[in-house]
């Protein structure tokens, strides 16, 4: 199957595009058959007319005239229970409060056979996707295409196969699909049920449309606004994934969609193994306008410390059409922190994410650690300090090994393992607390460490260990540290400017 759309790193540092749902959606362009668009037909039930306008737009449904997706009634009562050759045919993807599918004829049925459509769907090959008896309403004539408007029926079997003829299925056969529920908080909270086909390559952007189209019907798809968003994720055999992340501005919404169908290709696309979704719960609370504040200076009070030390960071933030504020945080400094340069990188917690990943450059070889980095991963609602200073380690494996003793690097260098990568920096500390706003930036602060017993050799005040101030610099683009005898002060890098 395909790679998924975005990589572990860029979900780590929450870099998924804005766009990313609509991108997927493109790639489901009928195909041109013969010079002429292929007659493919989507129906919806349940859509918002902004999701539906969405999807029309993403879909190509968009006739000349300024016909948009047809919303079907969404009632079976007078849909037939049995499909006849000749008659409309769906095949479902998404079922419940919510539906979509793509409608077309039934060209055979022989022996529980079904043949249907006339060309392909989306030229799958081997597909498992619920098949549904339809009702035609009315149909719409345009020189582009004509637009049907249909009612979906019963789901009476599966298509199996989308060949660049037709797509075929078997009547009573069942297609898998990933129970999905999704609740749009505020003040009259609201919850949808649905299910999406289960096929790897279409169910991640099945979650993410069906998870835009839960706001559209609470009216939460749209305009400025902050969005919560937590996903948690029923794994086949792995346990349970709960991921946390949220969103403001004009994106929101579709923002809020991408990430979820990004956390959920990687599951079920990456290169490791692929991992079944037995299913998925979305919360989404919406915040009223956008509420991030950046980061836009720090200071340590002091800039040389000594183990065990209690240092207060004060953390300038610039309000979202605010004035700034102070945010105060207590560290200690380990007991077991090495004389010399010490490091604070301090920021919102996918951007300190990245920085850890950076550090570490350990890359997982198995799906027990991709999944225990997923589980390690914070939102923007969460501020987080590194501790990082000089250490000599190892990656090995998938797995770090920080401050190893110099005969056991050399035992590794001696096997000349591929697998092993050499380690400069090495994480001695890791703290993180809830914030009221979600915050996007990242700042350096460096710190001097003395211990406390006097070294009985002459030193010329620490400057020897004070070499992994120049690796520090080269992490998340952050910025020099500040001249020997000055002050210690933040180094603002990623999102975080001057204040406005």
């Amino acid at each position: 199957g395909a790679a998924p759309p975005v990589p572990l790193a860029d979900l780590a540092a929450g870099e998924v595009p804005a766009d990313l749902l609509a991108r997927a959606l493109e790639r489901w362009r009928p195909a041109m058959t013969g010079g002429a668009v292929a007659g493919l037909q989507w129906t919806v039930a349940g859509f918002g007319e902004t999701s539906r306008a969405f999807l029309a737009e993403s879909l190509g449904a968009v006739a000349p005239a300024g016909l948009s997706l047809a919303a079907s009634g969404g009632g079976t009562a007078d849909v037939p229970a049995e499909l006849v050759a000749g008659g409309p045919v769906a095949a479902v993807l998404v079922d419940g409060d919510l539906r979509l599918a793509a409608a077309g004829t039934v060209t055979e049925i022989a022996d529980g056979r079904v043949l249907a459509f006339g060309h392909p769907f989306l030229g799958m090959g081997p597909i498992e996707v619920p098949m549904a008896t339809a009702e035609v309403v009315t149909v719409l004539s345009s020189e582009y295409s004509s637009f049907k408007i249909s009612n979906l029926g019963p789901i009476v079997g599966a298509f199996e196969q989308d060949r660049q003829a037709a797509i075929a299925g078997r009547l009573g056969a069942e297609a898998p699909m990933i129970p999905l529920e999704v609740t749009v908080g505020g003040a009259e909270p609201r919850t949808y049920r649905m299910r999406v086909a289960g096929v790897p390559q279409m169910a991640p952007t099945l979650l993410g449309i069906s998870t835009l189209a839960g706001l559209d019907s609470a009216s939460h798809a749209g305009g400025l606004q902050g969005l919560d968003l937590t996903a948690r994720f029923h794994l086949d055999g792995h346990g349970e994934l709960e991921v946390a992340q949220s969103f403001d501005g004009e994106t929101a919404a579709m923002s809020s969609a991408s990430y979820l169908m990004a956390m959920a290709a990687y599951l079920m696309q990456n290169e490791l193994a692929a991992v079944g979704i037995e299913k998925v719960e979305v919360e989404l609370a919406p915040a009223g306008p956008p509420r991030t504040a950046r980061l836009v200076g720090a200071h340590a009070e002091r800039s040389v410390v000594r183990p065990g030390d209690s240092v207060a960071v004060h953390l300038d933030f610039a309000a979202w059409r605010g004035d700034t504020f102070r945010h105060v945080v207590e560290l200690t400094v380990p007991e077991d922190a090495p004389r010399g340069a010490y490091h604070l990188f301090v920021g919102d917690g996918p951007s300190v994410d990245a920085a850890r990943l950076m550090i570490e450059r350990s890359e997982p070889v198995d799906i027990g650690q991709a999944l225990d980095l997923l589980r390690s991963l914070h939102s923007r609602r969460e501020l987080h300090v590194l501790g990082v200073a000089a250490g000599a380690g190892l990656s090995v494996a998938g797995e770090v090994l920080p401050n190893l003793p110099g005969s056991v690097r050399s035992l590794w260098s001696a096997a000349a393992s591929d697998s092993a990568a050499p380690l400069s920096l090495a994480i001695v500390q890791q703290q993180g607390e809830p914030m009221r706003v979600p915050i996007e930036g990242l700042v350096r602060i460096d710190l001097e460490v003395e211990r406390r017993q006097p070294l009985t050799s002459a030193t010329n005040g620490g400057g020897e260990e004070a070499g992994a101030e120049g690796d520090g610099g080269e992490i998340a683009g952050a910025a020099p540290a500040a001249p020997a005898g000055a002050a210690a002060t933040a180094a603002p890098a990623v999102g975080a400017g001057p204040a406005s």
